[in-house]
């Protein structure tokens, strides 16, 4: 007989997956007094009730689970699939969990349900303009200012935008009410809530759309949801998602965005084009990552790297002050994209101006981007501060490198390695394979040569004075190389300075008085080193991580010159360095296979002289590649 699932299991079942809507469920436990009681899946706590006095779950009225006669309709029952309707689309729409609600369009009189299939799309425009914001409860706003008042000024605001799609958090049934009642709003958009507000009682989001969509909503929990909606622009399908994460007012907030963000990227995962719109309550430092590993670009941190960007702020929003228990800044409200075609190109802030009564007229800032929709690839995409096409030098040049860096570079230290830049800022990381292509179309072509990081040298600066070591190469190979791969927009390199591209590998940087005798204490110290560039490597640094290697683009198609065999393999005394070229050329022998270090050397128990044994990955012939 099959075991049947215990109660914790299809507890954690229902918690965790997706596609289940965990508001629809309820818990049945036996009491004391053998009597059962019966309680929202959403309500029930773990520690206080032992797991073997839960008797069955129930989803609505229909029993999923039973302990006595063995029923179980969550784990071992498959999954229901997505409307046919919805497969070609992708995206949360038709998902389990996720349930269908109205979009609203006005017709002569009245706001009516939009019939799928009775809103036709229109040419697809070259840009989208999407926004963000929180309005701020009518509830509370009124304590403060008068609503009507400020209803009016939010309303002229958003009109003045001209988004393509708007979403809204924290409207309430009234605000809904008058928001609907606006001219500009009956004439342009559809709408995700109707005139009876059920999708915003008691509050909730609201998405208006320019075009075509269709609409769903998925509840995070008893009072958190997200509203989703499929908006067609032209032929193409943009998945919406308008969002208000868990307050950090609330218990154990953290763990409950966390959730909340799982279930929403497993919803939107198949989708080409997503946008996730609305006010994500994060912390700096929360989530890192997370978006960016599935795919998603944060508008603001992908084109103002830099800038904090804070959308609450209780310093600059006299609202903000009064709604703040503290004083802070965060950049709570975000604009978020996966996008199978086109990029990111603007993003800014709005309603900073914008006063009612001496106040701002929520405590939030809005969010509003720019989107080219066409296909974007690595030469339209705006180049990044986030990544960068360099050469790195061989390990064994490193200590003399990183001796004078440990004592005049250490910030940098920490977020670069040693190189040598060549392009940057460079295409966003997303655009990596479409930009190593086009640069090994022109690395293909030219041999690899010889590098001498030589003489000290400086660039000055109004604050500090720059120290590098000068890269020479034979016949000016190295500017050549630059010279070859640049092609807008990756031309910062050669308009840095009046020369054009001075090739340069930075030491350090200086401040303070004595830089002369700094400087020759540096001269002192430092050992000039050579090596073989064979490849060009491109970086990425992801949120306040390092930079890293994402793609390796090898020199003449990845052939050695036998010369590089004699100088880089045999040429090093020591047992590292020959291990290290050895793993090396056959990198550069064996391009877009994998190859890792095996055997003996690999456990750092190798005899002098042992044997360089390597295990390589990856598809083609290697008969081919040698």
């Amino acid at each position: 007989m099959k075991s049947l699932p215990t109660s914790r299991e299809v507890y954690s079942r229902i918690k965790w997956d997706p596609s289940l809507d965990a508001s629809r469920f309820s818990l049945c436990w036996r009491q004391r007094d053998g009597e059962l009681a019966e309680v929202p899946f959403l309500e029930w706590r773990e520690d206080v009730i032992p797991w073997h006095r839960v008797e069955r779950f129930m989803r609505e009225r229909e029993c999923v689970w039973d302990r006595d006669r063995r029923i179980d309709l969550v784990i071992s029952a498959t999954a229901p699939q997505a409307p046919a309707e919805d497969a070609e689309a992708g995206g949360a729409l038709g998902a389990p969990g996720v349930q269908r609600i109205p979009t609203w369009r006005w017709e002569r009189s009245r706001w009516i349900k939009a019939k799928p299939g009775t809103l036709s799309a229109s040419q697809q425009p070259e840009r989208l303009r999407v926004a963000t914001y929180n309005v701020l409860f009518d509830s509370f706003a009124r304590l403060h200012v008068d609503v009507e008042l400020r209803r009016a000024a939010i309303f002229a605001m958003l009109e003045e935008l001209e988004a393509d799609v708007l979403a809204l958090q924290e409207v309430e049934p009234d605000f809904l009410s008058a928001l609907l009642s606006q001219d500009w709003v009956r004439a342009q958009y559809v709408s995700s809530g109707g005139p009876a507000a059920r999708s915003v009682t008691p509050y909730g989001q609201v998405i208006l759309s320019r075009w075509p969509m269709t609409c769903a909503s998925h509840m995070f929990s008893r009072q958190k949801r997200v509203i989703f909606a499929d908006v067609l622009v032209g032929e193409r399908i943009y998945h919406v998602a308008a969002l208000h994460l868990t307050s950090s007012r609330a218990k154990n907030a953290p763990e409950k965005r966390a959730e909340q963000i799982t279930r929403l990227l497993a919803l939107t995962q198949s989708a080409r084009d997503v946008l996730l719109l609305g006010d994500f309550n994060l912390s700096e430092q929360e989530q890192v990552g997370t978006f960016e590993v599935a795919g998603f670009v944060d508008a603001w941190s992908h084109l103002r790297a830099g800038e904090q960007g804070a959308t609450f702020e209780t310093q600059h929003n006299s609202m903000a002050a009064i709604t703040a228990t503290q004083e802070r800044g965060a950049r709570f409200d975000r604009v978020l994209a996966k996008l199978a075609q086109g990029d990111v190109i603007g993003v800014e802030h709005f309603g900073q101006q914008r006063l009612v009564g001496g106040l701002n007229l929520s405590d939030h800032w809005g969010v509003l981007a720019t989107l080219r929709t066409g296909k974007g690839g690595a030469l339209l995409a705006a180049p990044i501060v986030r990544s960068a096409a360099v050469l790195i030098p061989p390990a064994r040049c490193l200590p003399a490198i990183q001796q004078l860096r440990a004592q005049h570079d250490r910030r940098r230290m920490e977020r670069w390695m040693p190189h040598i830049t060549l392009l940057y800022p460079f295409a966003p990381e997303r655009h990596f394979d479409e930009a190593a292509a086009l640069l090994e179309q022109q690395a293909r072509l030219l041999e690899p040569f010889r590098v001498r990081l030589g003489e000290l040298d400086t660039f000055d600066h109004a604050a500090s004075t720059t120290v590098w070591a000068a890269c020479e190469s034979e016949d000016s190979a190295l500017e050549a190389l630059q010279q070859a791969l640049e092609r807008e927009p990756w031309t910062r390199q050669s308009e840095l300075g009046a020369h054009g591209y001075t090739p340069h590998l930075t030491l350090g940087a200086l401040k303070g008085e004595g830089l002369r005798e700094v400087l020759e204490e540096c001269r002192a110290q430092w050992t000039p080193q050579e090596f073989w560039c064979t490849e060009i490597a491109l970086i990425s640094r992801r949120d306040e991580q390092p930079f890293e290697v994402r793609r390796v683009i090898p020199l003449g198609g990845g052939m050695l010159a036998s010369k590089i065999l004699e100088d880089e393999l045999f040429g090093h005394a020591s047992e590292q360095g020959l291990q290290e070229q050895g793993v090396a050329l056959v990198r550069a022998l064996m391009p877009g296979h994998e190859v890792m270090l095996v055997g003996s050397r690999s456990l750092a128990g190798a005899l002098p002289g042992a044997d360089i044994d390597v295990m390589m990955r990856g598809s083609g012939s290697v008969e081919a590649s040698l």
